[in-house]
């Protein structure tokens, strides 16, 4: 689950960033994604919880062993 920018949001963002609600952009037909890597992180979330989905499955003998945050993979 994500979470879009609505009116509030909009109005909120806009004062943290001292801007009005129009110079931000906003257009409640198009609403606001704050994170600008959204699409990759659903992705990368979609992609494990289908393999976390898979590993649990009866009959298969796949597991997951370890989670690890993309902050840590990248470390490593």
């Amino acid at each position: 689950m994500h979470w879009l920018l609505g009116r509030a949001g909009a109005a909120a963002l806009a004062s943290r960033k001292g801007v009005t609600v129009r110079e931000l952009g906003y257009n409640p037909d198009d609403p606001i994604a704050v994170s600008s890597r959204l699409r990759h992180q659903v992705g990368v979330n979609d992609f494990f919880s289908h393999l976390h989905h898979h590993a649990r499955r009866p009959g298969t003998e796949a597991e997951v062993k370890a989670w690890w945050s993309e902050r840590r993979c990248a470390r490593l």
